[in-house]
């Protein structure tokens, strides 16, 4: 029997975290870029950013003609198409002058 009176000492164990594995970065292989500029060309054009449904329609395309885009996230489709809007808006800014 446990005397109320008596230190009790207790220890306490934490479990060990776990760690997230490090995010590494792939990179855009030419095929990938072929699909994206086809299947997206129309937003390109415009300069405006698609949004997720015009990034899981290409994601669909892509898989039924047997492509490659549709192994990346939609998320990713979509900041890719901004990077190159923005990146062909800087040329034609610089070179307009």
């Amino acid at each position: 029997m446990i005397d109320p009176d008596e230190d009790v000492e207790t220890e306490v164990v934490q479990a060990p975290k776990k760690r997230t594995p490090a995010s590494t970065v792939q990179r855009w292989t030419e095929d990938e870029l072929k699909e994206l500029r086809n299947y997206l060309s129309e937003n390109i054009k415009t300069g405006v950013t698609p949004g997720k449904k015009a990034c899981m329609k290409a994601i669909r395309k892509s898989r039924a003609a047997k492509g490659v885009l549709y192994k990346r996230c939609w998320e990713t489709i979509k900041k890719k198409v901004c990077y190159i809007i923005q990146k062909e808006f800087v040329k034609e800014v610089l070179f307009m002058k």
